[in-house]
This record gives structure tokens, sequence and C-alpha cells, in this order.
């Protein structure tokens, strides 16, 4: 109608480029009564547009504080044995129109040091040590690069992990500890822009091996104030957070702040429940793991897992008794092997040529009566009546040759 007419363009969220539309006219004639139309393409740049970058506020890092939490245990560091509170910080950034995120510490942590490395090694007990890269110590202003997104889980979000170790050991509960981050999608802090500042609030949680003590859990799973103890010996905490700790099963056994139970070594049994150390088997006995013939040997709960031993190891001086091995029931006494040694330092009646045999197994020419304990071994006649063995169930099932029997 001769109007000017006006269009509203909005771009699609972080597009940069061109892009264009066409729109028609059209005019009519009043003579006539004809109406003609016209086509009109207008193109469209859209400049880049430098977007501020967003930390992730801590407290929303891992669905809580628990993106921004400290764990105790031992953590051996030079000059100094003992417990000490240490734990990680993770620190999540985004921005739509950057390759790299950069993060940067803006205050300094009050009671405890912020490194980008540690290393964790064991002793001789297998108990790990955390001892950090002292060279890698976060200082305050600096710039760290941060991880890229992971493109399999199709997240945007860069990352960066960073270790905490307190100067001393920290109380369960409260807030211990603060600082304040922020991220950069230019390392140079010049020519890009920054996130808002967000401060992270360190709690001190207890670590597997500990359990709250003083005042306890709130309902919900909440702080309260306390400290995190050592869990006793003869008991285990194999979660974070522990109102208590459970005592080992049978077959286990555990010293100060296990976070599980260690089993018992072979040779050894533990019949109770939540204790320090295992019993030694009896003598001639043995728990050895992995005989797959006897279901109760890798058990070690009681005094029927041990089993008779083929041969005496402990000794040093080998005599025929040592030389023969032993046999018997389990949970009664072992028997040694019966029968002269011969010029090979074997028994010439019968063998015990496995752990945990119940009787020994007769060789050619000889008779295993298993009707009592110990065994009695006879001689065959005629010898080839009794043609030797090579398992146990086979001397009991057919003790003699096809047309013998045993009178």
């Amino acid at each position: 109608r001769g109007e000017l007419g006006a269009f509203l363009y909005t771009g699609v969220a972080e597009y940069s480029g061109t892009d264009f539309f066409r729109y028609a006219t059209q005019s009519y004639s009043f003579l006539n009564g004809s109406v003609s139309t016209t086509t009109t393409a207008v193109n469209i740049l859209l400049n880049p547009v430098n977007d501020v970058p967003v930390l992730v506020p801590f407290s929303e890092s891992s669905g809580g504080i628990l993106g921004a939490q400290m764990l105790q245990g031992y953590v051996q560091m030079p000059m100094y044995d003992g417990t000490v509170t240490a734990g990680f910080l993770t620190l999540h950034g985004r921005d739509n129109d950057t390759e790299v995120l950069y993060a940067q510490m803006m205050s300094n942590f009050t009671h405890g040091k912020l490194y980008k490395n540690v290393s964790t090694t064991f002793d001789s007990n297998n108990v790990s040590s955390t001892i950090p890269d002292y060279s890698s110590e976060v200082k305050i202003g600096e710039v760290m690069m941060m991880n890229l997104p992971n493109s399999t889980a199709r997240s945007d979000t860069f990352t960066l992990i960073l270790y905490y170790i307190a100067d001393q050991l920290a109380t369960h509960g409260a807030t211990y500890d603060s600082a304040a981050f922020r991220v950069l999608d230019d390392d140079t802090q010049h020519e890009g822009h920054s996130s808002e500042q967000s401060t992270a609030l360190l709690q001190v949680q207890c670590a597997a091996g500990y359990y709250v003590s003083g005042e306890q859990l709130n309902v919900g799973g909440g702080y309260s104030h306390g400290s995190c103890s050592p869990c006793p010996p003869g008991s285990f905490g194999k979660d974070l957070q522990a109102a208590q700790c459970s005592p080992c099963d049978q077959g286990s056994f555990s010293e100060t702040a296990a976070p599980i139970c260690d089993p018992c070594p072979e040779d050894t049994f533990q019949n109770l429940t939540g204790q320090t150390q295992c019993s030694l088997c009896p003598y001639n006995r043995d728990t050895t793991e992995g005989v797959t013939s006897i279901t109760n040997a890798i058990r070690r709960k009681a005094i029927t897992d041990c089993v008779c031993q083929a041969w005496d190891e402990a000794g040093t001086d080998w005599t025929d008794e040592m030389k023969r091995g032993f046999y018997g029931p389990y949970g009664e006494p072992c028997y040694t092997c019966p029968g002269p040694k011969d010029s090979t330092g074997l028994a010439e009646w019968v063998t015990c040529y496995e752990d945990g045999m119940r009787y020994p197994v007769s060789n050619y020419g000889y008779f295993t009566d298993t009707k009592v304990l110990p065994v009695v071994i006879r001689a065959c006649l005629p010898v080839d009546a009794c043609p030797g063995h090579t398992t146990q169930q086979e001397m009991v099932e057919v003790p003699c040759k096809n047309g013998y029997m045993d009178h």
C-alpha cells in the first residue's frame, strides 16, 4: 500500500557466517485490475561474537558439595608421618565459541595448598602414600589449560582436576577451607573474556577405613561436626561417611583403618569374626589356595579348612617321616604316610602325592585298609592282585584286581 515494510531477523545461537531470505511485493492496477509481483533477495552477514565463558558454580559441579570435597586418609609426606587431610577439586567450565579454555585461581586457600600432580607409592605392607609434586603447586593468578570436553559422551564441559593437601588434620563437618576461581578463553588475559568468579568451599568427608565419631551424620546424609576416627583392628569400613565399622568375616582379619579385611594367608585359618590375626594350622597341615578338588581349602574359616600336606617343607632335616608326607580326615590329626623309604626317597608301600589326601594311595603289590585310622598296609598275595592306584577314589572303589577280593 505504498508503506515501507520492516523485518526482524533473529539468528540461531552461536552461528556466524552468511544467511539470506527473500520477500515478495505485489502491485495492483486500478485501470485494468492486473496484479504484478516482484521478488527481492536479502543477504545477511553474521559476525562472530566472543561469548563470555562460564565457570560452573561448585555447588553444581557434581550434584552438590561432592564437586568440592576432601577425603581423609593416610598421606605420607616428606618430613611428616601421620594422618593428614587430602583430596581433589574438580573445575568445570563452558564456552561455546572456543576450542581452548583456561582456569585461574584468584585467591589462595588458607589451610592447605593445591597441586596439579601427585604420585602414589606403596610400602612393604601395601600402605599407600600420596606425595605431591612440589614443582606443580598452583600459584595465585596462574593460568592453567583445562581438559577438552569428552566428545564420546557429547559433553560441552571443560574440566580440570587439582589436588588439595591440608596443612594439618582437619575436622570433619563444617567448611574447612575456601578459594576463588574463574575461567578464561584467552591465556594472555588481554584479548579474551573471563567468567564470574566462583568460590570452592571444602568440607571433610571420612574416607574408607574411617567412621564419623563424635556427632553422627544428620538425617539425609548431611554433615555434622565431629572427627574421622580409624576403624579399630578387626573391623573395616568400605564406604565414605560410614557411621560405624563392620567386623571382619570368618577367614579374614584387619589392622587399623582398613577399607577391607585381608584374607587369611596360607597355612592359617580364622573361625571367628572381628579378629586381628589368623591362627596357624596344626603341624603338617596347610590351607593351600587353588586346590580345586577340595572346596574348603580356599575358605580358611575353620580348622577343617586346614588339609594334610603331601610333603612337610618346614623342616630342614629330611628324615624318612618328612619325606613320606601326610594324610588324614579334615579336622583330625594328620598321619605319616607309612612304609620304608626306597632308594629314591619315596615310600615303597603307599604314596601321599597331593595336599588334602584322606588316605594314602597304595602302590603295586600292597593293599590299604581304610576301615581304621591310621590305615593298615598289607602285602598282597599274589603280588599282582593289587595293581597299584593313581587316585584315592580308584583305590576305595576298586581295591583289588578283578577276580580277587579283600579279606
